[in-house]
């Protein structure tokens, strides 16, 4: 059968049963405009039956599978490419299905961790524009205060047991604590969004997982593609153990006696909530970039 798109397109207003009229190619186009109604030369319908029509074929590709997507961002870039074809980017992508046609288990492996991790697509969309909208509180300035304070209290201290100076230290010992439990409402806001955004994380480290682990010397463009996951200074994994760690420091506020005794000693909590920080920041510009790498490859 050789057809043009429109003749196969239109010819669905009949498969789906809506109404079509037979005008003339002579009737005003700005008043069928103003009432709503399109005209293909001497055919008459409302506008609606376009948009039905494309909603139609939306859900026909997705329910017959070519919608195999794992994120919001795969997604995404799926309803881009069908609704919005871009012919630059169509040799690039063409090259990197090429390579992908024969990766069945590795796709299969992706879909597979996705579904052992959330029952939903996954959304990084979100997590990336929570992250981009609310930065942890800034506590450089704090830190060095309280670093001064804890020096200087621990040098009182000294000159007051092995040298008679006067009691000084408990000044600066107060004034210490006084200034830590000021930003204490800062320190639990900056503990509650590294959990929020280690727990949010977990199931996109599962299939980040997969995609590092593949080997990817034979398979060029996708390597290219990939080159967050495997360019060592900036993979996931790095990111997501530092997290970890961060978490596990700033977690010492669930030991209250551990808590007391490093913070007495070091402003630790000031020190590792500076550094979530600064994580935050960093990972904040490079977690869309995984996002849409992996939306790409899933679409």
């Amino acid at each position: 059968i050789i057809s043009t798109g429109a003749n196969l397109y239109h010819d669905l207003h009949y498969a789906l049963n809506f109404t079509l009229h037979r005008g003339s190619p002579f009737v005003n186009d700005v008043e069928l405009y103003e009432e709503g109604v399109i005209r293909i030369y001497d055919v008459l319908f409302p506008a609606t039956v376009l948009l039905e029509t494309d909603a139609y074929i939306r859900e026909f590709l997705v329910r017959w599978g070519v919608n195999t997507t794992v994120s919001t961002a795969g997604r995404s870039e799926l309803t881009r490419w069908i609704l919005s074809p871009d012919a630059d980017d169509f040799e690039a992508r063409r090259r990197v299905i090429r390579e992908l046609q024969p990766l069945r288990l590795f796709r299969d492996r992706l879909i597979l961790q996705v579904a052992l991790v959330s029952k939903t697509p996954l959304d990084g969309e979100r997590i990336a524009k929570a992250m981009a909208q609310e930065e942890p509180p800034r506590l450089a300035t704090l830190f060095a205060v309280e670093l001064t304070l804890a020096a200087l209290t621990a040098s009182l201290l000294t000159a007051s047991l092995f040298a008679g100076f006067p009691g000084y230290w408990v000044l600066s010992l107060i004034a210490y604590g006084g200034i830590f439990w000021w930003a204490g409402p800062r320190l639990a806001s900056a503990f509650d969004q590294a959990v929020e955004l280690e727990t949010d994380l977990a199931p996109f480290a599962q299939v980040f997982a997969v995609v590092e682990r593949r080997v990817y010397r034979s398979t060029p463009e996708l390597a290219s593609v990939l080159a967050p996951f495997i360019e060592t200074p900036s993979k996931p994994s790095t990111a997501t153990r530092r997290l970890a760690g961060l978490v596990a420091a700033l977690n010492i506020r669930a030991h209250p006696l551990a808590h007391l005794a490093a913070n007495l000693i070091v402003p630790w909590e000031l020190w590792f909530a500076e550094r979530f920080r600064l994580f935050h920041r960093e990972i904040a510009d490079r977690l869309p970039i995984w996002i849409a790498r992996l939306g790409r490859i899933e679409a």
